[in-house]
């Protein structure tokens, strides 16, 4: 008994198997279609379809096809927990890029903010020394850059940041994030 196609072999593997020609990262070449078929098949990690032809398969039926997959219940039953498990990561990456994405935005757009009014209390600051608001905004800029800026590189996982004392991996922030979000 072979094991599920899920747990040796990837779509890529499976396509390239069966004969499709690979065109990036989620397209290939139809072997189904005649003529100028060229990228003609979209696929993701489960499923495949040729947008000319109609030729579609997902994991489990192009793996036994191939013969590379036993029909019986337990393989079948271990492929589909596979897929559940895939998607339940899936669902929290999609989550954490989210929740990254909107803090991102934000710091950007706060620092943005806080230079522009800073860059105003300059040209401001030039003509009327004593300007008590232009200082102001000027502070601000001046006491909420630093923090900002640290923020950003973390969540962006900048290298040799003058903000940070040491370089961040994305699983760090990762690991972050789980933290946070288990508090709530």
């Amino acid at each position: 008994m072979t094991t599920p196609a899920k747990l040796a072999f990837s779509m890529r593997e499976l396509l390239e198997r069966a004969g499709f020609r690979l065109r990036g990262r989620n397209r290939a070449d139809c072997i189904h279609c005649s003529g100028h078929a060229v990228a003609t098949v979209g696929f993701s990690d489960e499923v495949m379809h040729c947008f000319r032809c109609g030729a579609k398969a997902n994991i489990f039926t192009l793996a036994k096809q191939l013969g590379l997959l036993a029909a019986d219940p337990e393989s079948i039953r271990r492929w589909q927990e596979e897929a559940r498990q895939r998607e339940a990561r899936q669902r929290i990456i999609r989550r954490f890029d989210a929740w990254r994405e909107a803090h991102i935005t934000k710091y950007c757009e706060e620092l943005r903010r806080l230079g522009r009014s800073a860059a105003i209390a300059t040209d401001v600051l030039a003509l009327y020394p004593d300007c008590e608001p232009a200082w102001d905004a000027f502070a601000r800029y001046c006491h909420r850059e630093g923090e900002l800026q640290r923020a950003l590189a973390f969540l962006t996982c900048a290298k040799v940041s003058p903000w940070l004392e040491k370089n961040y991996t994305i699983s760090e922030v990762f690991d972050f994030w789980r933290g946070v979000d288990a508090q709530r």
